[in-house]
């Protein structure tokens, strides 16, 4: 019996070892993970990282804005905000004169709200609890739902065109948001009252700052910058991207559709840099881009120039046929007048004269380039162009150097110019639109 004892002592302290071992391990591996998750998330939720991220997005949009000196609103955009690491030059900080050469890399626009976003819902989740229980709880939930659907309804309508606002001013509209606004707040307001009481308010202007930062995500990656140009009496059925700029190339032989071949603004402006031609099989002909130009400034044409003149010409007959009181000083006046048109369309055929352009409207208006819109004093769009020399395929024999440009679009110029531009390949005529 005394053996069987032992036996069975010894037999319970040797199995029941290594089971405690094991689960001492495995709740240890656990504590150990745990531990890291909330030291993750404390570092995530470190109101030093909160004042880091802030100093980071004070100094790119410094940046950006005197970034605009030398580049377009929307070019810095592209290239200091709407991105995870942007490139920035040494030079923007100092006199242009100076040329500073190099730069270095920097996290961008959406790279720091992205972490600040993190920032904020670990700072929630860490500090913030719901102190609410019960029917406080229910009603703090249900006022929260419809705070948010209201917002979401005043978003939507301010967006929207209203039946309500007809009739009315523009300060009625922005008066009536203003209080619908307002409701959605207080009921908000509310909501977070009930479940978090005296931490409310800062729930609420962090709720705001994380809609503000998710917005600018959305629209950055999703919306769509365009215009609809309508005449008076005509209908219209697309839109005009504001920032997307294309060459189309127009077939219209066929009797009942046009067959249409795009080049993107893009691939242009890098044939321009890199000297290489663009071909393509949808395409009848090469081009061999000679210039790009990212924004463009429309001078003058020399038919409107000519106009002038024979106008000029047609008054002072006019007048010395009418009136006998015509003096000398009216004359030299007039012919004055005519001897500074005559000048100033002598120096833009010089001009165009001494460009490579050989066809189209380019032989008529004189367009020079320009830098980019800045963003800053007179907003006027960008209006790129290019002059491109386009080449047949099978003998890469010029058919012809043409300046297609944004200026001749009619849709840019309100339908005061309209240009468009014929090239024949062969017996096949093709019209050219940028």
């Amino acid at each position: 019996m005394t053996n069987r004892k032992n036996a069975s002592q010894h037999l319970s302290t040797t199995t029941a070892g290594p089971l405690t071992s094991n689960l001492t391990d495995a709740s240890l591996c656990a504590t150990g993970a745990k531990n890291r998750v909330k030291r993750l998330i404390g570092l995530l939720a470190s109101l030093r990282l909160t004042v880091i991220l802030l100093a980071m997005g004070i100094f790119i949009v410094f940046a950006g804005t005197v970034a605009q000196i030398d580049k377009g609103i929307w070019t810095v955009t592209d290239q200091y905000f709407r991105t995870g690491l942007a490139w920035i030059e040494l030079r923007i900080f100092f006199p242009r004169q100076w040329d500073i050469p190099g730069g270095f890399y920097f996290p961008g626009g959406w790279l720091i709200a992205s972490v600040l976003l993190v920032n904020l819902l670990a700072a929630h989740l860490m500090r913030l609890k719901i102190r609410a229980l019960g029917s406080r709880l229910i009603f703090g939930l249900i006022l929260i739902l419809l705070g948010s659907i209201s917002t979401s309804l005043v978003i939507g309508q301010g967006v929207e065109p209203n039946q309500i606002d007809a009739g009315f001013s523009p300060s009625w509209r922005i008066g009536r948001q203003l209080l619908q606004g307002s409701g959605a707040a207080v009921l908000l307001l509310l909501g977070c009252l009930l479940l978090f009481q005296n931490r409310a308010g800062i729930v609420l202007l962090h709720s705001g700052v994380v809609l503000i930062i998710a917005s600018e995500l959305i629209t950055g990656a999703m919306a769509v910058e365009a215009t609809m140009t309508i005449a008076e009496g005509e209908t219209v059925d697309f839109v005009d991207h504001s920032l997307d700029y294309e060459l189309a190339v127009i077939d219209k032989s066929a009797p009942d559709h046009d067959q249409i071949v795009v080049v993107p603004h893009s691939i242009l402006h890098k044939a321009a840099s890199t000297g290489h031609k663009i071909q393509h099989k949808l395409l009848p002909f090469d081009l061999q881009v000679l210039r790009f130009m990212t924004n463009s400034d429309l001078q003058i044409s020399t038919d409107e120039l000519q106009q002038q003149i024979d106008l000029l010409d047609q008054h002072v007959v006019q007048l010395q046929s009418e009136s006998e009181q015509i003096t000398n000083d009216q004359l030299n006046t007039l012919d004055g007048h005519r001897h500074m048109l005559q000048k100033q369309l002598e120096l833009v055929r010089r001009q165009i004269d001494v460009s490579p352009i050989t066809s189209g409207a380019g032989l008529r208006w004189l367009i020079k380039e320009k830098p980019q819109g800045a963003g800053v004093g007179q907003m006027d769009k960008d209006a790129p162009g290019a002059v491109i020399r386009f080449l047949d395929k099978s003998s890469q024999q010029s058919l012809g150097t043409y300046l297609v440009s944004l200026w001749f679009y009619p849709n840019f110029t309100g339908r005061q110019v309209n240009e468009p531009q014929i090239i024949e390949v062969g017996e096949q005529l093709y019209t050219l639109h940028f």
